[in-house]
């Protein structure tokens, strides 16, 4: 959040950062199931209770 000539973007602005393990999301595996779970739940946490 306080990387340099960042504080102009949306996100950073209205505080909706969200930090998730990388390896989840981009190593091909059958741990990508459990990245793309964790990036609904921090998306959509209504919907993925």
């Amino acid at each position: 959040m306080k990387r340099e000539n960042w504080q102009d973007v949306t996100a950073i602005k209205k505080e909706q950062v969200y930090d998730m393990h990388g390896d989840l999301l981009t190593r091909p595996g059958p741990r990508l199931t459990e990245g793309l779970k964790e990036l609904a739940k921090t998306l959509y946490p209504d919907l993925m209770k």
